[in-house]
């Protein structure tokens, strides 16, 4: 009950609130960007509409996950702590490199802009815009982390929800992996759908290939976190092939001939084009970032897929 010490009903209310909002705007982003596709398909054809569906299935996807963790906080569920502990920080952990790749690439956007139409008087407005939201995405993930981060928290959601978990058998730090693998698997996925071109081991695929190999590691993937959450020992030894073989990919696409990551290039201006030789490049560096940092935090897990480790586990999940 909400009146017993140490409880923090209130704490997963706010928390509930602040995901039903994080997800009503992902809502409104998907809604515009439907729009913003319909007007691209009939202005500038196929290819360009395409290239925004990547961001609206994750905008989807993040509305629906979004409102189910905010009411399964507002009834407390036992569940919803680790789960969005897990995606917080695999937020952060993928959005900090964002940021500083936003901040040092913000002199080229303002040269660039100009010659894209801009009107002066909006350049400096839209990059602190788009620098703001590269914060924030930062600072949400931190928000979360301090509102579900407590141990009263947890205490708070086992006293209100007795009943035993699938996340109960499973350590939090594992199930950060998990969803971490989860996030790379959705990538793969959401791209393949778009049939964009990318860079895979520093040679761009287009078309059915680029279909094909995302849908392929996005299932092995998606396969992997749901392995690596029922702690299978096999599955955290591939995961760290699966996130070596993504930075050694990330790696050769920094090493890419510009002409190659930016088709067109030479023939546009200097100022355009060194923004979008950075663009490329600094998608590549972040990558590469992100794989380096999951790689060692997976490899730093190798505790919890001991056989005592598994054991224990499995027995505290039946205990409840």
């Amino acid at each position: 009950m909400s009146g017993e010490p140490g409880d923090r009903s209130a704490v997963l209310i706010a928390g509930g609130v602040v995901l039903v909002l994080l997800g009503a705007a992902c809502a409104v982003f998907a809604a515009v960007m439907v729009l913003g596709s319909a007007l691209a398909w009939r202005a500038a054809g196929v290819e360009q509409a395409r290239a925004v569906l990547p961001a609206l299935l994750w905008c989807t996807v993040g509305t629906t996950g979004l409102v189910w963790a905010g009411v399964g906080s507002f009834l407390a569920r036992r569940w919803v702590r680790p789960l969005v502990l897990a995606v917080a920080w695999v937020a952060l952990g993928r959005s900090l490199p964002s940021l500083v790749a936003t901040v040092a690439g913000a002199p080229l956007m303002l040269a660039a802009m100009p010659i894209q139409g801009v009107p002066p008087p909006m350049i400096r407005p839209m990059v602190a815009l788009t620098v703001g939201v590269a914060a924030l995405a930062v600072l949400l993930p931190v928000l979360l982390l301090l509102l579900y981060g407590g141990r009263r928290v947890d205490e708070t959601c086992r006293r209100r929800d007795p009943e035993p978990s699938w996340t109960d058998g499973c350590p939090l730090a594992v199930l950060v992996l998990g969803a971490a693998m989860l996030a790379s698997a959705l990538y793969g996925i959401f791209y393949a759908a778009s049939a964009m071109p990318v860079l895979v081991f520093g040679r761009l695929v287009s078309g059915a290939a680029t279909v094909w190999i995302g849908l392929a590691l996005g299932a092995v993937d998606a396969f992997l976190a749901v392995q690596l959450c029922r702690l299978r020992w096999w599955a955290w030894w591939a995961s760290l092939l699966s996130v070596g073989a993504t930075g050694v990919s990330a790696y050769l696409a920094t090493r890419a001939d510009p002409a190659v990551a930016v088709p067109g290039l030479e023939e546009w201006s200097s100022d355009w084009g060194a923004y979008a030789r950075f663009s490329a490049f600094s998608g590549a560096w972040t990558a590469l970032v992100t794989a380096l940092l999951t790689l060692a935090y997976a490899a730093s897990l190798w505790r919890y897929f001991t056989r005592r480790a598994r054991g224990a586990s499995a027995g505290l999940a039946l205990s409840g």
